[in-house]
């Protein structure tokens, strides 16, 4: 299970990182999420059981924005 790193801008609470690990888990083959907003840019963590496709974690991170918008960046 391979966990990749990435770094996201625009996480300013507690319930945009819930958001964000509610709508990247739905993705298929994800196992764990988690989002780390000690550092910034913030830190998202994805453990898959496949490499997931870059298009869909910028859209689910699109759809956990809602009106804010979040920035997937480059791995870490």
């Amino acid at each position: 299970m391979p966990e990749v790193t990435y770094e996201v801008t625009g996480i300013d609470c507690g319930h945009c990182s819930g958001d964000i690990v509610e709508w990247v888990s739905e993705i298929e083959g994800v196992q764990t999420v988690k989002v780390d907003r000690t550092v910034t840019p913030a830190r998202l963590f994805v453990a898959s059981a496949t490499e997931v496709d870059h298009s869909l974690l910028v859209t689910a991170l699109e759809e956990a924005g809602g009106t804010n918008k979040f920035v997937l960046g480059g791995t870490v």
